[in-house]
């Protein structure tokens, strides 16, 4: 495994969580805002494998702690988790350009909202702050589920992240 396919991914997924952090909370019209570091995390997991999900999670899941109110190691263990299990799919299924990449976000944010909480109650015992069944999660799915198709299109055309030999 070459350099450029582990730093590239997290360098992209660090400025996706640097621009979901600042940018996007400069619209407070906007409650629901796309998870877009979630989806960059699951593509290149999906496509580059498990060790450039593991470092590229870790790496964008300790800058989301560092820059939010989470305690650190929170994110990052959380992202590392989902790098780990998107990357053990990788060259499984072949894409379809838009079934795959919703199906893949869909149970990516799921994952996350359940690994989140799962981590919230052992640290926290019955003091859960997560919930899957608040509306604001069934927003942000189908949010994720609109912006994957068009995500996983645009890095699918970028010579950077084509696979040698079949295209999955």
């Amino acid at each position: 495994m070459d350099r450029k396919s582990v730093v590239l991914p997290t360098l992209i997924i660090c400025f996706a969580t640097i621009a979901q952090t600042f940018i996007f909370n400069w619209f407070p019209l906007i409650d629901i805002k796309p998870d877009l570091r979630m989806i960059l995390l699951i593509y290149f997991s999906y496509r580059q494998g498990q060790f450039c999900g593991q470092i590229s999670g870790f790496c964008s899941g300790l800058l989301e702690d560092i820059l939010s109110t989470s305690p650190i190691g929170f994110n990052a263990f959380v992202k590392t988790l989902i790098g780990f299990l998107y990357g053990t799919l990788k060259g499984n299924f072949f894409i379809n350009v838009i079934l795959l990449p919703i199906l893949l976000v869909t149970f990516g944010t799921l994952i996350n909202i359940l690994l989140s909480m799962a981590v919230n109650f052992v640290f926290l015992g019955s003091r859960i702050t997560i919930s899957v069944l608040r509306i604001e999660t069934l927003y942000e799915i189908g949010v994720n589920i609109i912006l994957a198709p068009v995500v996983f299109s645009i890095l699918n055309a970028t010579r950077a992240f084509k696979l040698k030999g079949r295209e999955y």
